[in-house]
């Protein structure tokens, strides 16, 4: 028997590689899917968790706060959820709007205060994880959130001089994330004008 014949049988069958690759495959996926099964409940939980902070931050007076649903017309990509904040007194006083516009490298995460009059109260950043480092994240910098404070809906971006009444600066470098959060927040503001409509 010459050595390239005892070579070729030494070497595993094409058979018996993708068995060994699946059986391989199949583990990983089991494994997976109970890292998945013990981590889900424990990520939705602080997903409402920062939901609820944020609210609690645009809104500290708030002693409550109800789930509204999402009028049917409306992105849920863009539009995850609606929130009233009343009072304690059980006063009115506002919506705060969950809102995911597309910023340089993919979603901006947005918590959007709207007063009963249509104008914004403040904006939380809840997460910027897909924009540029040093660019796009410092949208989350108060320095540029808090721009949105008090502002007259709909907002307009600027790339320079001084900001008025509905304007704010875009962040020098990232206009594009600048804009991205400022549609967010204009489209938060039609939302909650639309489910204020349905509340009437």
């Amino acid at each position: 028997m010459t050595q390239a014949v005892k070579a070729k049988k030494k070497e595993p069958s094409i058979a018996k590689l993708g068995i060994i690759l699946f059986i391989i495959t199949f583990c990983v996926a089991l494994v997976l899917g109970f890292v998945n099964s013990i981590t889900k409940d424990q990520i939705a939980y602080q997903a409402q968790l920062e939901i609820q902070n944020a609210i609690a931050s645009i809104y500290p007076d708030a002693s409550e706060t109800t789930e509204l649903a999402v009028p049917a017309d409306v992105d849920k990509k863009r539009i995850s959820s609606v929130y009233a904040a009343y009072g304690a007194d059980g006063e009115f006083l506002g919506f705060a709007v969950a809102s995911s516009p597309n910023g340089f490298g993919g979603a901006i995460d947005l918590m959007v205060g709207v007063l009963p009059d249509g104008s914004v109260k403040s904006v939380r950043v809840l997460s910027t994880n897909s924009e540029t480092p040093g660019l796009g994240t410092r949208v989350a910098e108060e320095g540029f959130i808090t721009q949105y404070d008090n502002k007259p809906a709909p907002i307009a971006v600027i790339k320079n001089g001084e900001p008025g009444d509905s304007e704010i600066l875009a962040i020098t470098g990232a206009t594009i994330s600048s804009t991205a959060v400022t549609t967010g927040v204009n489209l938060a503001v039609d939302v909650a004008a639309e489910v204020a409509a349905q509340m009437n």
